[in-house]
């Protein structure tokens, strides 16, 4: 399989990674080998974000049953060749999804898998009280981010108006001085606030952009961030 097969694959799922737009608004490359093995399919991806940012890599694991694709590790912090190593080791290892993964805590908590019945369990298991609830505020709010960000890449996200937002975006005054980003961030940020969870926003939308930094350490991410909230459709 080469960088083409997985394209053609990721397109037939419907799947917008690859992208022109989304690769033009993140100065995105991909590299033509692919990496296979017992772990998986690997590639490694390239951003710059300016012309006074250096190019940096990021690995990529490719999942040809629905077209996804998840980061491996740092993103956009590798040099070249320690993304070619690490795409290399990826594929030659076996990663078991229920092993515990290391995490930045002072102990090691164990990977949970992804969805909305185990994001409820995840989000119980830190002690929030109707997790249910706070689930279909988090997903709902998450998507709509998720949006958002699709929409930057796209060029059709609405910066004109009257007044700036902090983040720089031009917003009307109606909206209370604030862009909708900012805006629903503030909404995750205060419904996460309670339960000494942490969001953490990411403007890729290739990937999930609403993640979740518990007081348990436990993460779902091959970066090892957070739990991914998983978006409502």
């Amino acid at each position: 399989m080469d960088i083409n097969d997985v394209i053609r694959i990721a397109r037939a799922h419907g799947s917008h990674w690859f992208d022109a737009a989304a690769l033009r608004f993140f100065r995105g490359r991909v590299l033509p080998t692919v990496y296979e093995g017992p772990g998986g399919i690997f590639f490694v991806s390239s951003e710059q974000y300016s012309d006074q940012t250096p190019r940096r890599y990021t690995v990529r694991k490719f999942k040809p049953e629905d077209g996804d694709v998840d980061t491996v590790g740092a993103f956009n912090e590798l040099t070249k060749l320690e993304a070619v190593k690490l795409a290399r080791r990826c594929a030659a290892e076996v990663i078991e999804p229920s092993a515990p993964h290391e995490v930045t805590t002072t102990e090691a908590a164990p990977m949970l898998p992804t969805g909305e019945d185990d994001f409820v369990r995840a989000l119980r298991a830190e002690g929030v009280e109707e997790p249910e609830r706070l689930a279909r505020t988090l997903r709902r709010l998450a998507a709509r981010h998720h949006r958002n960000q699709e929409r930057r890449c796209n060029g059709d996200y609405p910066f004109n108006g009257d007044l700036e937002c902090p983040c720089g975006d031009m917003v009307h005054k109606l909206t209370g001085g604030l862009c909708d980003d900012c805006r629903n961030e503030a909404a995750i940020t205060a419904a996460c606030k309670p339960w000494g969870i942490v969001p953490i926003f990411g403007g890729d939308p290739r990937g999930c952009t609403v993640k979740l930094k518990v007081p348990s350490g436990t993460t779902d991410d091959w970066g090892r961030e957070g739990l991914c909230v998983p978006i409502a459709a």
